[in-house]
C-alpha cells in the first residue's frame, strides 16, 4: 500500500486545519515540519508520495518551509503536492516552490492555494466571523478537491502566478526576506504578561526565550505571529496597533500543541 506523507507548518493554525483535514482524506501521516525529526527515518522511505501544507509569507514561502524542503531533499521518484493558505494575494508561490521542486531533482505534480482568515496583525485583524464560516466552508470543499486529485495521482495543476502582479509580488518577497529575521524588533509585552511560557513552547524555530519571566525575542523570527495571536493574556503586541485589534487563531483547534 502505497505510503503519503504531510508536512505542514503553522503559526495560528490555518494550514495544520487544512493539513489534518487532507491527511484525513488520504489516510496519510501527518507532521509538523517543526517536529519532523520525530518521523521515524524508515517510514520516510517507504513514503511514494509527499505534500507540504503552509502559509503564505510575504507574497512567497517562508523561509522556514524552503529550508526545510531542502534539507529533506529526497524528492526524485515521489508525487509531490502542495497546499497554500493565505490571506491578501497568493503571488508567485506556487512558481516559487516548483522552482525549488524541480532544483532539488522532483517534479511539483499539484499546487493549489486557499484563502483563509487573515492572521498577519501587522495588516489588521481577521475579517468578521461570516465571513470567516465562507472561508472555511470554501476551504472544506477545496480539500475534497485536492484529495481527489492527489488520490488519483493526477498532474499538471498548479496555481502559478501570472503577469505583473505576479512579477511585483516576487520581487516584493525578494526584499522582505532578507529582513525577516529581524522584523521581531518590533515585538513587545505588557504588563499583563504572566509568564506562562507558552509564546516560548509555540515559537516554531526556538526564537523566543523567558528572560526574567518575561519573552525575549533572538532576531531569527519566522513572522508566523504564534507567539501573539495564541497569548492567553493577549500581552504580546507588535507595533503600535495591535493592541486593540482582535486576535485569531482556527476556531477548531483548542491549541497549536496539541
Amino acid at each position: 500500500m502505497s505510503k503519503t506523507c504531510l508536512f505542514y507548518f503553522s503559526g495560528t493554525g490555518n494550514s495544520r486545519v487544512i493539513a489534518q483535514a487532507l491527511a484525513g482524506r488520504l489516510q496519510a501521516r501527518c507532521m509538523s515540519m517543526a517536529k519532523s525529526a520525530e518521523v521515524e527515518s524508515s517510514w520516510l522511505t517507504a513514503t511514494d508520495a509527499v505534500g507540504f501544507v503552509f502559509p503564505v509569507h510575504m507574497f512567497g514561502v517562508p523561509r522556514f518551509v524552503e529550508r526545510f524542503i531542502q534539507d529533506r531533499a529526497n524528492l526524485a521518484g515521489r508525487y509531490v503536492f502542495a497546499v497554500a493558505t493565505y490571506a491578501g494575494l497568493a503571488g508567485g508561490t506556487m512558481n516559487r516552490l516548483e522552482k525549488l521542486v524541480t532544483r532539488l531533482g522532483g517534479q511539483l505534480s499539484g499546487g493549489f492555494v486557499i484563502p483563509m482568515p487573515n492572521s498577519y496583525i501587522p495588516l489588521g485583524g481577521p475579517p468578521p466571523t461570516e465571513v470567516q464560516a465562507q472561508l472555511f466552508l470554501a476551504s472544506h470543499e477545496k480539500v475534497e478537491q485536492i484529495a481527489t486529485y492527489v488520490q488519483a495521482r493526477q498532474q499538471g495543476t498548479v496555481a502559478r502566478g501570472r503577469g505583473l502582479v505576479t512579477v511585483l509580488t516576487g520581487l516584493a518577497h525578494n526584499l522582505a526576506s532578507t529582513q525577516v529575521s529581524t522584523m521581531d524588533k518590533s515585538f513587545r509585552v505588557n504588563e499583563t504578561c504572566n509568564s506562562c511560557g507558552l509564546c516560548q513552547q509555540l515559537c516554531p524555530v526556538g526564537n523566543i526565550v523567558l528572560q526574567n519571566d518575561h519573552p525575549e525575542w533572538r532576531h531569527h523570527c519566522e513572522q508566523c505571529f504564534a507567539c501573539l495571536q495564541w497569548c492567553p493574556q493577549q500581552a504580546i503586541q507588535f507595533g503600535k496597533k495591535s493592541e486593540h485589534t482582535p486576535r485569531y487563531h482556527h476556531p477548531e483547534l483548542a491549541a497549536l500543541n496539541d
